[in-house]
């Protein structure tokens, strides 16, 4: 690429977009590890659920509207007592049904999907519910629960990156997300009870420039959340705590998929008449094969 073309192409705001098809396939490689620390005792455990999934393309209802299906392909899992990775094959009957879309006008966002991406809390609870509901609430199920909130979380970054000009005309400065910010989702599945929830704190984008990622050129970003409220209601106990997360993704300039992403989550319940316990939580995700 010639000297000027790049000065025109870091001077311009970006125009990005989803340049994808109904059929299109891609398969990552997410990686998720937590770590569990007793705050009384000190005490550490470790697990870690490493996967490969595929999300298709089904279908696009409207213009630069897509729903897709994900599928776990591969799931391994070992934690600190055990260092021998144990497939798991179970989380192959599970599918996710989610959506991508590059909509810039807010009119037309709003008609499609209320009044940010998260209105539509209750279908995507539905969704996951009908997707997990017919596995038994143990802790290896919640899990790969958790695996699906990160997926279905970047799948949702993917989105409001490319429907939100804010973001690219504030480079290098971090800019309040409103579809994201003090939102609640609901996590009351498997071992928990309907009325637990995670509600966002203020949550920011920060769009750094270019970059490449995989031998392709990508757009990369910077997102942190602070002080988020965690509500886990069991049916003996409930606890409450506090979450704070950040990281980094980088977006294809291409299509305008997910070539890599990463957040490093910090959880504390402040509840003394229970085990209080910190988490520190790695995820990574990765784009292994694109257009399947």
């Amino acid at each position: 690429m010639h000297i000027l073309e790049l000065k025109r192409l870091f001077n311009e705001i970006p125009n990005s977009n989803l340049n994808i098809t109904i059929g299109h396939k891609s398969r990552y490689k997410i990686t998720m590890d937590n770590r569990y620390i007793d705050l009384k005792n000190n005490r550490e455990r470790l697990q870690q659920l490493h996967s490969r999934y595929i999300r298709n393309i089904v279908s696009s209802p409207e213009n630069n509207v897509f729903f897709t299906e994900i599928s776990w392909e591969d799931v391994k899992f070992r934690n600190s007592s055990n260092n021998t990775w144990m497939n798991w094959n179970f989380p192959k009957s599970v599918i996710l049904n989610h959506a991508l879309y590059s909509i810039k006008e807010e009119e037309i966002r709003k008609k499609l999907f209320g009044d940010t991406p998260f209105t539509r809390e209750k279908e995507q609870y539905e969704s996951l519910y009908n997707s997990f509901n017919k596995l038994p609430k143990t802790p290896s199920v919640y899990l790969l629960i958790m695996q699906a909130f990160d997926i279905i979380t970047f799948e949702s970054f993917i989105s409001i990156i490319h429907s939100n000009n804010k973001i690219f005309s504030s480079i290098g400065k971090f800019v309040e997300i409103d579809e994201i910010s003090n939102q609640e989702s609901f996590i009351g599945l498997g071992l928990y009870k309907d009325e637990s929830s995670f509600k966002n704190g203020k949550f920011y984008f920060k769009y750094m420039g270019y970059g490449v990622c995989l031998e392709k050129l990508c757009f990369i970003f910077q997102y942190y959340c602070d002080d988020s409220k965690v509500k886990i209601c069991h049916e003996k106990a409930s606890k409450e705590g506090k979450s704070f997360y950040s990281g980094h993704i980088m977006i294809d300039v291409e299509n305008g998929l997910c070539l890599y992403g990463d957040m490093e989550e910090n959880y504390v319940n402040f509840d003394n008449s229970i085990k209080q316990e910190y988490v520190r939580r790695k995820i990574t995700i990765q784009l292994e094969y694109d257009n399947i």
